[in-house]
C-alpha cells in the first residue's frame, strides 16, 4: 500500500513538473517568435543612400575634404544605444588608430550637445564627431534605430552601407570589409 501511494506521489510530481516545462516551452517559442518578429523589423529599415548621402555632405563635407585617408567610416549613432553597439563604436575608435589608410567620423542627433559631448569624452573615443542638436530627442536624422554605418571612399562617394546589427562581431559586414581592404 505504501509503495502504491509513493509510486502515485511521483507520478503526479512527473506529471506537474512535465506541465511545468511544457508551459515554459509554450512561452519560450512565444517570445522566440517576438525576438524573430523585431529580426525582421530591424533588417528591412530602409537606409536611404541618398539620404545619407545628403545627412552626410550637409554635415561633414568639408572634414571629409580636408582628410586624405583612402576610406572614410562615418557612424550615425546615439549616446544612449545599447552596450553592444557601444562596444561596437568603441571598436571603431580603436580601428582609426591601427589604419593609416582610415578615418572615423561620428555624427550625433542630440538636444544636449554639452551631454553628449562628456559622453564620448567618458569613452575615450578620438575620432572627431559633430553633434547637431536640431532632432526631436529618440531620433538620429530620421533614423530610429542606430548605429548607422556609412563607407566612403577616397572620393567621399558611399561605398558601402551597414545598418544596426545585432551581433556586430558575427553578422556585421563592415568589419570584414575594412580588415580586407588594402
Amino acid at each position: 500500500m505504501k509503495n502504491k501511494f509513493f509510486f502515485t506521489i511521483v507520478f503526479v510530481l512527473i506529471v506537474i513538473v512535465g506541465l511545468f516545462l511544457s508551459y515554459q516551452n509554450f512561452q519560450l517559442r512565444k517570445e522566440l517568435h517576438n525576438c524573430n518578429q523585431l529580426l525582421k523589423h530591424i533588417s528591412n529599415i530602409d537606409l536611404g543612400a541618398n539620404h545619407l548621402s545628403k545627412i552626410i555632405h550637409r554635415y561633414l563635407l568639408k572634414d571629409l575634404k580636408k582628410s586624405d585617408v583612402k576610406w572614410k567610416l562615418v557612424i550615425i549613432y546615439a549616446p544612449e544605444d545599447c552596450p553592444p553597439c557601444l562596444e561596437e563604436i568603441s571598436y571603431w575608435a580603436n580601428f582609426n588608430d591601427l589604419k593609416n589608410d582610415f578615418g572615423c567620423w561620428g555624427l550625433v542627433n542630440h538636444p544636449n550637445q554639452k551631454l553628449v559631448a562628456k559622453f564620448i569624452k567618458d569613452m575615450h573615443w578620438n575620432f572627431p564627431t559633430l553633434i547637431i542638436e536640431e532632432n526631436v530627442f529618440g531620433e538620429n536624422f530620421g533614423y530610429k534605430k542606430t548605429p548607422i554605418k556609412v563607407l566612403l571612399n577616397a572620393k567621399n562617394q558611399i561605398y558601402f552601407i551597414e545598418g544596426p546589427v545585432l551581433n556586430w562581431l558575427k553578422d556585421g559586414k563592415i568589419r570584414f570589409l575594412l580588415e580586407d581592404l588594402k
